[in-house]
């Protein structure tokens, strides 16, 4: 186990239609959901949203959401801290949504949002920030995402402790329309 001296990724959005971001409930807000997912492992999602002929890492046995908030990626021992943890999921709005984790085994990570419900209110307008032992160590622009869309955010590697955007060959964020996982639509 590679120590991260706390390693935490948060999502944050803000929805131009929803005149009330603050206001709380099922359908009083945007729906955004945010993902941090081990590569390398059978992903055990059997979805290829993104039609590269390989089941994505989004929704599976090793991704992080609010479906699987505390996915066991190591240790059966409950005293090892090895797991990451989502600490706050927001279902009506704004954010803040947080995952984080004490230690991670050596490999490469994934952080992705998906746009899960507008629930009338439209467009959101997204931004991610990742944290290393306290430290700001990326923060995205605001990235315009439509109902069903998956940003595929950024890759992290440990123990290099790299964070690195990801994008299009122009320049662009990375994102899928229409992702939906039909294990997980509505």
């Amino acid at each position: 186990m590679v120590s991260t001296e706390s390693f935490q990724v948060e999502l944050t959005w803000r929805t131009p239609n929803d005149q009330d971001e603050t206001d709380e409930g099922s359908e009083a807000g945007s729906d955004l959901d945010l993902h941090f997912s081990a590569s390398g492992y059978e992903s055990g999602s059997k979805y290829d949203g993104d039609g590269d002929g390989v089941d994505d890492p989004w929704f599976g046995t090793y991704d992080t959401f609010w479906f699987s908030p505390s996915p066991n990626w190591g240790s059966l021992n409950p005293a090892v801290t090895d797991d990451p943890m989502m600490i706050r999921d927001d279902i009506d709005g704004g954010g803040p949504e947080l995952i984080a984790a004490e230690t991670l085994k050596p490999g490469q990570y994934g952080i992705a949002v998906h746009y899960f419900h507008d629930h009338a209110y439209g467009d959101a307008w997204a931004k991610v920030r990742v944290h290393v032992a306290g430290n700001l160590v990326l923060e995205t622009e605001e990235v315009r995402l439509t109902m069903g869309d998956l940003w595929n955010v950024a890759t992290v590697k440990y123990p290099e402790l790299t964070v690195t955007p990801l994008e299009t060959d122009t320049g662009d964020p990375v994102i899928y329309s229409n992702y939906s996982n039909p294990m997980f639509a509505e």
